[in-house]
């Protein structure tokens, strides 16, 4: 589209706080994972995650998909097509530690999240490397996630998108239209 001279914004999904906030349910597993299982590559993770640790896997939504994030230690995230998806902000919201997979350049990931500071990623083949290297480091998983919800507040929120949409369309150059000879200006 800006090739053809179209201005375009990239308005990435977002998170909202009355939903996705902190549960109280007392946390029972090292991962929990919350979405479907249609896709093989997910299922063959699942698989090996529930080979090494205490794996939840659950479908919910909204506030009974926060309440499910606080079970687990971990909350594990794998997209389905490499892009930035809902959980990320969601998981984030919800103060919880995300473990989401490293995503092309192009996915904007690391254009609103930093590895290490919001949230950690991981490569296929360190999966459970990574699992395990967050288990083992309580106060570090801790600190991420707060700083992960901080900034889920700060920035991603669906208030945020919308006076981010507002604020391009009142950007925009008014069209001046001809007023039709018959029509009548009040």
């Amino acid at each position: 589209f800006r090739a053809q001279g179209h201005r375009t914004e990239w308005l990435p999904l977002g998170c909202d706080p009355e939903i996705h906030r902190p549960g109280a349910l007392p946390v029972e597993f090292d991962v929990g994972f919350v979405g479907s299982l249609v896709e093989p590559r997910r299922v063959r993770l699942i698989e090996e995650l529930m080979g090494h640790f205490r794996v939840y896997v659950d479908r919910w939504f909204l506030e009974d998909m926060a309440l499910a994030f606080s079970r687990s230690h971990i909350v594990w995230n794998s997209a389905a097509n490499e892009d930035l998806n809902m959980r990320v902000f969601e998981a984030l919201a919800a103060g919880s530690f995300l473990l989401t997979e490293r995503l092309p350049e192009e996915a904007g990931l690391a254009e609103l999240f930093e590895d290490g500071e919001h949230l950690a990623l991981y490569d296929e083949d360190e999966l459970v490397e990574r699992v395990r290297y967050y288990l083992e480091r309580p106060d570090e998983r801790a600190r991420i996630a707060e700083r992960g919800r901080a900034e889920a507040l700060a920035h991603h929120t669906y208030d945020h998108r919308v006076a981010r949409m507002l604020e391009v369309a009142a950007s925009l150059p008014r069209r001046e239209r001809p007023v039709p000879a018959t029509a009548t200006l009040v």
